[in-house]
C-alpha cells in the first residue's frame, strides 16, 4: 500500500501534509498541536484539556457552539477534538464539497476564540463532570493509578483531564497565558486528506493564518526513570478485580518500537494470543484480558489489563508473568511471529482505510517526529523483525525494575503485596 502525501512548510513555520487521492467523497483535517498534559505545571493541571473545551465555545462569527458545530453538522460531518500527553487535536471530517468552509472554521476557532468568563464557568462544570465519570469507572482508575505509580510525581502520571480542584482554579487568563505560550504556528502540524485540491487547500491555509505569526519554541520535561517495583490498590463497589500489569518500555521514537509492537500482538491483542488463549480459553479466569502499548517521545509503557475474579486474580499475574518469561527465554518460533507480523501488518493496512484515518496517521507521526514513514517502509520494518530482537527486548523491559501494577479490588478484597511473584 501507498500513500501519497506532500510536506510544506509556511511562512509563520507551520508544518503542512497533504494527501490527494479522488477515490473518496470525503475530507479529513487535523489541526494537531504538539501541547499536552506533560507541559503542564501541577497548579494548572487539567488546562490543555480545558483550552481543547473553551475552543468550541464560539468566536466573534461564530459565537456559540451550535453555529461552530453546524458549519459541519449540517453537511453530514462530524466535528471534534481531543487531548493526549504530548498532543492536542482538532479534526473534520466532511464532504469534499465542505473543505472550504470547514478550513476556515478551525482557523478561526483556533485564532479567534472568544474565551468568554461565563462559557469558562459553564465547561469547568462539563470537565468536572467528565473527571467523576471518570472516578466511577473502576477501569479509568486503574489507568490513571498506573500512570501515577509509573510516572510518579512527573506531569507525565497526572491525569490529562486534571483534578476538580485544578480545573475550578483555572482563569481565563491562565487560559490566554496557555495559549501564548503553546499555540504558536511552529507547534502546529495541520494534516489534510481525501478529494482535495492541494494547491486550492495551500492557498487558503497561507491566507487564513497570514497573521498567525508569534513564536516559541518548547521543550519536554524530561523523564527521570524510576527504578524498582512499584503497586497500588483501591478498593470499589464492584464485583471482580481489575489489574494492570505494566512495563516501562521503548519511545515512539525508538527502532524498537517495531518489535515492541509484535511482543504485544505475540500476548494479548487478538483471540489467538498467548494471554487469551492460555487464561481465558483454557482456564475461564477472565472474560477480558488484553495488551495494550502506549508511546511518547522519549518513554512508553506495555500493559497487560485482565478484569477477574478476586480469588483468581494471583494465579492469572503468575500466568502472565509465565508467558513473558516464555517470551525472554525464546520459547517461540519462526511461525509464530510470522503470524504476528501478518496481523500486525493487515491491521495497519485495515486501519488506512479512510480519509480520517490517513489524516491521522500522517500527522500525529509529523506532530510527534517531525517526519513521516510510509506506510510500505513500516511493513518492511515489521517483517525485518527478528526473534533475536525479540528475546533481547523482552529481556530488557520484562523485569521486576521495569514493573508497576495497579489493582481496583471489591471492597471485601485483601490488600495483597504483588512483589513476591517471581519474574
Amino acid at each position: 500500500m501507498r500513500i501519497e502525501f506532500s510536506e510544506i512548510t509556511l511562512e509563520n513555520n507551520i508544518r503542512v501534509v497533504l494527501s490527494e487521492f479522488s477515490t473518496t467523497n470525503a475530507v479529513a483535517a487535523n489541526f494537531i498541536f504538539g501541547v499536552g498534559s506533560r507541559f503542564e505545571e501541577q497548579n494548572i493541571s487539567g488546562s490543555s484539556h480545558l483550552f481543547e473545551h473553551m475552543l468550541f465555545k464560539g468566536t466573534k462569527n461564530k459565537p456559540t457552539p451550535k453555529k461552530i458545530s453546524s458549519i459541519i453538522e449540517n453537511q453530514g460531518g462530524i466535528i471534534n477534538a481531543f487531548t493526549d500527553k504530548e498532543i492536542t487535536g482538532y479534526w473534520g471530517n466532511f464532504p469534499k464539497e465542505n473543505t472550504s468552509e470547514s478550513i476556515e472554521l478551525f482557523s478561526d476557532i483556533i485564532q479567534n476564540s472568544l474565551m468568554r468568563k461565563k462559557d469558562l464557568i459553564l465547561e469547568k462544570n462539563v470537565v468536572v463532570e467528565e473527571i467523576k465519570s471518570s472516578l466511577d469507572n473502576p477501569y479509568a482508575v486503574c489507568v490513571t493509578n498506573y500512570e501515577k505509580v509509573n510516572w510518579g510525581n512527573h506531569s507525565m502520571g497526572r491525569d490529562v483531564a486534571g483534578t476538580e480542584n485544578s480545573v475550578n482554579s483555572l482563569t481565563i487568563e491562565t487560559l490566554k497565558e496557555f495559549y501564548k505560550k503553546f499555540y504558536t504556528p511552529d507547534n502546529l502540524v495541520i494534516s489534510i486528506s481525501g478529494n482535495i485540491n492541494k494547491d486550492n487547500v495551500i492557498e487558503q491555509l497561507k491566507n487564513n493564518f497570514k497573521n498567525f505569526t508569534h513564536q516559541k519554541k518548547l521543550s519536554v520535561n524530561p523523564i527521570i526513570e524510576s527504578k524498582g517495583f512499584k503497586q497500588i490498590s483501591v478498593k470499589k463497589e464492584i464485583e471482580q478485580s481489575i489489574v494492570i500489569i505494566g512495563f516501562k518500555a521503548p519511545s515512539y521514537l525508538s527502532e524498537k518500537k517495531y518489535a515492541l509492537s509484535l511482543i504485544s500482538v505475540i500476548l494479548g491483542e487478538s483471540m489467538s494470543s498467548r494471554l487469551f488463549e492460555e487464561i481465558r480459553e483454557k482456564r475461564g479466569l477472565a472474560y477480558d484480558i488484553h495488551s495494550s502499548i502506549n508511546l511518547y517521545s522519549d518513554t512508553g509503557v506495555i500493559y497487560f489489563e485482565a478484569g477477574v475474579d478476586e480469588k483468581n486474580l494471583l494465579e492469572v499475574i503468575k500466568l502472565t508473568f509465565s508467558e513473558l518469561n516464555n517470551i525472554k527465554n525464546l520459547k517461540i518460533d519462526e511461525e509464530e511471529l510470522n503470524s504476528a507480523k501478518n496481523l500486525s501488518v493487515g491491521r495497519l493496512l485495515l486501519r488506512l482505510e479512510n480519509s480520517r484515518s490517513i489524516s491521522s496517521f500522517l500527522g500525529t507521526q509529523k506532530i510527534l517526529s517531525n517526519k513521516i514513514t510510509a506506510v510500505n517502509d513500516i511493513v518492511s520494518k515489521i517483517n525485518k523483525v527478528t526473534l533475536k530482537e525479540i528475546k533481547l527486548l523482552a529481556e530488557e523491559i520484562f523485569i521486576k525494575d521495569n514493573l508497576c501494577i495497579s489493582k481496583v479490588g471489591p471492597k471485601n478484597s485483601k490488600i495483597e503485596d504483588f512483589s513476591n511473584i517471581e519474574l
